[in-house]
């Protein structure tokens, strides 16, 4: 029986960014499969016009490459590459989900998620990351291959259009089980985010698991405690595989 993962990387990055985690998970039998979304692993140029709907049709054609080469399918990703997971989820049968530093809420400025439907539409303005919180951060952050250091607002604003979109039209279409995973310092995702994920996702709590991680950057699988999480995504890959196969 095939167990594999289907993976999204998370916006202005590639999906060098999972390598590692893939890895680990495919030297203990899981297969993985992940793609560059559109617009990504270019120049930062190339995100202007592409829209969160593009991304929302690679994902299903990721997912019908890969439907019928497994026999159980789970689906995952970082940050917006979660929300893709998310809305796979609420359309196709998965056998569980694995989100780390998803937003249901982002940390932007709030003029872009108020006027996100028109700044879409804005020819090309860039928008330039926040400072680095401390060198450390700055350092795993400069290392990560082919992630972009400024961005198109428009790009920006897409994002939000998709967070509202997977907030409002798609977690309460989930009901699988599903793996939450967040630092507890995320700079980029609020706190009270899994909160939100809890109230609004039909997946029966016990099989609703969350981990918390601390003193970590908003992509945990980058930073201090990674193998812990890949521990974490690895059990949990098994428990809901195992649990099939005994159905």
């Amino acid at each position: 029986m095939k167990i594999g993962v289907l993976w999204f990387h998370a916006w202005a990055s590639t999906k060098d960014d999972l390598q590692e985690m893939l890895m680990y998970l495919d030297q203990r039998g899981i297969e993985c499969h992940s793609i560059n979304l559109k617009g990504h692993n270019t120049k930062p140029s190339d995100l202007h016009r592409v829209t969160y709907r593009d991304w929302l049709k690679q994902a299903e054609e990721a997912y019908q490459e890969i439907s019928d080469k497994w026999d159980i399918i789970f689906v995952g990703g970082l940050s917006m590459g979660g929300q893709l997971a998310l809305y796979l989820a609420s359309k196709y049968k998965v056998y569980g989900i694995i989100t780390i530093g998803t937003p249901l809420k982002v940390k932007v400025p709030f003029i872009i998620r108020y006027m996100s439907h028109i700044l879409q539409y804005i020819p090309y303005l860039i928008y330039r990351r926040q400072p680095f919180a401390n060198d450390r951060i700055k350092k795993i952050s400069l290392s990560r291959k082919g992630a972009y250091k400024y961005f198109p607002i428009s790009s920006v604003a897409q994002v939000c259009l998709l967070t509202r979109k997977i907030r409002r039209n798609y977690v309460n279409k989930v009901n699988s089980p599903i793996l939450l995973i967040q630092s507890t310092s995320d700079h980029i995702v609020p706190r009270h985010n899994l909160q939100i994920f809890q109230k609004r996702l039909t997946t029966q709590s016990k099989d609703i698991h969350i981990m918390w991680v601390e003193d970590s950057y908003h992509l945990v699988n980058l930073d201090y405690s990674k193998l812990e999480v890949f521990k974490k995504i690895y059990e949990f890959i098994q428990k809901y595989s195992i649990i099939q196969e005994y159905k």
